[in-house]
């Protein structure tokens, strides 16, 4: 059975006392916590209080969702910090700041080295590195994400999965088939191909096939975001969506 659960920015203007009983009241067991809004990595005490309240309630924290980016020159610390503090297992990380077809050579080699590094200092707290799957970095496209995977070659630098949904459904499933040994971790949501919102439940058939197509899927993280509107009230029917779509595999 994987871990279900929700991605804490989906619901960035409430506070993790009020998004944790909505988690639980929905039938959901984890909460992966953003870096921007709920659990900032310049405060540790807080990120501690945030990982205790979780587990109290009974979740458990299935991630941290920073906004650490390649080739900014950030420090990592903090994150990682924050991330042990939280007591969070895996960090999302972003995969630079271009497309993967405006990144020459050379910035690529500097961007893996880079989360070489981080990887190994993360490995060092037995917490897994993973990357976004995102428009805008080098995890743009499949090829290009696999490319970076295996540049790092740590064993704890994985990566996040997400529809693009503007993109046709084989195409989709072509890029899935070469990400999916490297996939930790999957935001699920139902969009347009214009990226409005539907519910999770429009996607039921599609989502079972691409579930099917991730190696050992039972075993991993399955979390919720862009509920549509992004209405509490909403969760609840979303969560019983992702529970039907894993029913039925």
């Amino acid at each position: 059975m994987p871990t279900l659960g929700l991605v804490s920015i989906t619901y960035r203007k409430l506070t993790p006392a009020r998004i944790i009983p909505l988690v639980r009241e929905a039938g959901l067991s984890a909460i992966e916590w953003g870096s921007d809004i709920h659990v900032p990595p310049s405060d540790l005490e807080n990120a501690r209080r945030v990982g205790e309240m979780t587990r109290e309630a009974g979740l458990t924290v299935s991630s941290y969702g920073s906004y650490y980016r390649l080739g900014t020159g950030q420090d990592f610390t903090p994150y990682l910090m924050a991330a042990e503090a939280l007591g969070a297992p895996m960090i999302r990380i972003w995969a630079g700041t271009k497309d993967s077809a405006l990144v020459d050579e050379d910035i690529f080699a500097a961007w893996a080295a880079e989360a070489k590094a981080v990887s190994r200092m993360a490995a060092e707290r037995g917490i897994t590195v993973a990357f976004e799957y995102h428009h805008g970095t080098l995890t743009d496209t499949a090829a290009s994400a696999v490319a970076l995977i295996k540049a790092v070659d740590e064993p704890n630098c994985r990566l996040y999965w997400q529809p693009e949904f503007a993109k046709p459904q084989d195409v989709i499933l072509a890029d899935l088939e070469l990400v999916a040994p490297f996939v930790d971790l999957c935001h699920v949501f139902t969009w347009n191909p214009d990226h409005s919102r539907r519910p999770l439940v429009d996607g039921r058939e599609v989502w079972r096939e691409y579930l099917t197509r991730v190696p050992a899927w039972e075993e991993k993280p399955l979390l919720l975001e862009f509920v549509p509107g992004d209405d509490p009230a909403l969760l609840a029917t979303e969560a019983a969506a992702l529970r039907d779509i894993i029913s039925g595999l």
